[in-house]
């Protein structure tokens, strides 16, 4: 959670963060019900699953960029991380 937070920061995004354990929604209930783990953001907006779903309305290009940057950072810090216990 905290590289997450941190990734999500450098780049200008602030999260309110979910507990810990809470399984989310949608997809995510689903694989944390099998066990599995997994980062994930929750968006949305107004027309979310309604037929003004387009990418048009619906999405904010600086912020996809920004999101995206910022998930290639902590995948990159989580990478670093997990080599650093392999070797340390």
């Amino acid at each position: 959670m905290k590289l997450a937070l941190g990734a999500l920061a450098e780049h200008g995004i602030e999260r309110e963060p979910m507990a810990v354990g809470f399984s989310g929604y949608g997809e995510a209930r689903n694989i944390a019900e099998r066990g599995g783990r997994y980062i994930s953001l929750l968006g949305g907006h107004p027309y979310f699953h309604s037929p003004n779903d387009i990418f048009e309305q619906a999405v904010d290009i600086e912020s996809l960029v920004a999101h995206a940057i910022a998930w290639r950072s902590l995948v990159a810090d989580l990478v670093r991380s997990a080599d650093a216990g392999a070797t340390g």
